[in-house]
């Protein structure tokens, strides 16, 4: 071989090299990536993402071979976040985020993260799983996103408020026609999914062995709208009455709520004008020793904290008021009209008591 040609062909067996580790390393290297473009990502190996991957094209990852690889989380924060406008399809790929929980304060640290418009698209053999985030374990999606599960497995996330498998928002539709949301956890609402705005259409699958305090399975706020075309998804309910709210639930709270509350926290007056400049937060049982509430708004952000203590005898039984909010956030911003979501823990008789109240704004 002539020395020209052969120095042409190491210049192209290096430049394949040198894209096959770029490629490698968008997804499983020290390096945080950019994947723009309509490009296929096979992972032939299983690794560890340590930076945050950023999706701003139409962009496939899956395995190579038939035995499913796994992407595990590395780093905080959402550990995919497909940009506006941008489309990621998942086949034949495990991702997994090590039930680690290392997302930072205002940062969902979300498996996949649909930003406004984005579209995900789960097929067969496709797996979310072992997550930990403030809301949506396994997806969170934004305002006008879509997400297509046409197979595969959510499974084991945990969200600490909302949406333990998926978290649905403002504006957004979810289409799940096969697959398996099972075994997801929330602390507030919807164990597999929390519809908070926009349109889940369920039409083939099973969401199973889900665990929330309201909506094991599915809960679902106010206008937005759930379409369930399959009637209850869930193959193997034991439970005498499968609408159920805490263990083995097939569909909980299918009707749209205007309040939910937990606890003998209330607020008033509830929906509170902006004007006022005010709200308050009242009481009625034992006197609270201290206490801490967080607001979130509809995006599921935790916009303020306030302290909370009482100011009257322990034997008084009465409502009274046990702290205020002054309608703005913690950058002193007045809040816009909305809904929102109070949740806090007081101490009352030396124990811990969960409070949750739904304030509107006007």
């Amino acid at each position: 071989m002539k020395p020209t040609i052969l120095f042409k062909t190491l210049v192209a067996v290096f430049a394949l090299l040198s894209a096959l580790s770029a490629v490698h390393a968008q997804l499983c290297g020290d390096v945080g990536s950019l994947i723009s473009g309509n490009t296929t990502i096979t992972v032939t190996e299983d690794c560890v993402v340590d930076k945050p991957t950023t999706i701003a094209g139409s962009v496939t990852i899956k395995s190579g071979g038939n035995t499913p690889r796994t992407i595990k989380r590395g780093t905080a924060g959402s550990l995919i976040t497909v940009t506006e406008g941008a489309t990621l399809t998942l086949e034949n790929i495990i991702i997994d985020g090590g039930k680690n929980g290392v997302w930072a304060d205002g940062v969902e640290g979300s498996l996949v993260d649909l930003g406004n418009g984005a579209i995900l698209i789960m097929s067969d053999d496709a797996v979310l799983q072992n997550n930990i985030a403030p809301h949506g374990g396994g997806v969170f999606m934004r305002h006008g996103s879509e997400f297509y599960m046409n197979g595969g497995i959510i499974r084991n996330n945990t969200a600490n408020d909302f949406g333990g498998g998926v978290f649905v928002n403002d504006a957004s539709k979810f289409t799940m026609t096969a697959g398996a949301i099972n075994g997801n956890t929330a602390g507030i609402i919807g164990g597999g999914v929390a519809v908070w705005g926009g349109e889940f259409t369920l039409s083939g699958g099973m969401i199973c062995d889900n665990t929330a305090e309201n909506g094991a399975a599915v809960y679902v706020y106010e206008s937005a709208k759930f379409n369930n075309e399959i009637g209850e998804p869930c193959n193997n309910i034991a439970d005498e009455n499968p609408i159920n709210e805490t263990n083995n639930a097939a569909v909980a709270d299918l009707t749209p709520r205007s309040s939910t509350q937990i606890g003998n926290l209330t607020a008033g007056p509830n929906p509170v004008d902006r004007s006022a400049g005010e709200v308050r937060f009242f009481y009625q049982g034992m006197q609270i020793s201290s206490g801490g509430l967080k607001i979130f708004n509809a995006a599921g952000r935790n916009i303020n904290n306030i302290r909370i203590s009482d100011r009257t005898a322990p034997d008084n039984n009465a409502r009274r008021v046990v702290g205020e909010w002054n309608l703005r956030d913690r950058r002193g911003r007045t809040v816009v009209d909305g809904t929102y979501l109070v949740r806090g823990t007081i101490i009352v008789n030396g124990k811990k008591e969960r409070v949750t109240v739904m304030l509107g704004v006007k």
